[in-house]
């Protein structure tokens, strides 16, 4: 498992795609939402066990990991 501050890969989850932390929502995801102009609040009422702190650690770890 690689743990990279909140952001997890694990071969067991998700097929080892970067989730966030105590989550099973990928990084990928929050940040699709994120570039199609949605809201923090839209993205945190879509997946309600977010919070502002996951939505930071997916951008830090997207911007640090884009390929």
């Amino acid at each position: 498992m690689v743990n990279l501050d909140g952001v997890v890969k694990e071969p067991s989850i998700r097929g080892g795609r970067a989730v966030l932390r105590g989550t099973s929502t990928e990084v990928a995801r929050v940040i699709f939402y994120i570039n199609s102009g949605f809201s923090n609040k839209d993205i945190l009422e879509r997946f309600p066990r977010l919070d502002q702190e996951h939505l930071q650690k997916a951008r830090f770890y997207y911007s640090n990991n884009k390929k």
